[in-house]
């Protein structure tokens, strides 16, 4: 079960990490804008922060 568990965590990590990339690709393909970009990161930082919260 242990092992099952952090194959699990292991998995949604690389995903979240490919997805990130492909936000970022789309999001700076689309906007330019400084302030856009700041609050997109932001939220993003925001977003994966409470993700790691959950599992560690």
């Amino acid at each position: 079960m242990t092992r099952f568990d952090s194959l699990t965590v292991a998995d949604f990590t690389v995903d979240a990490i490919a997805l990130e990339k492909f936000l970022s690709a789309l999001f700076h393909r689309y906007y330019t804008s400084h302030l856009s970009t700041e609050i997109f990161l932001s939220y993003t930082f925001s977003l994966f922060s409470r993700y790691s919260n959950r599992f560690s």
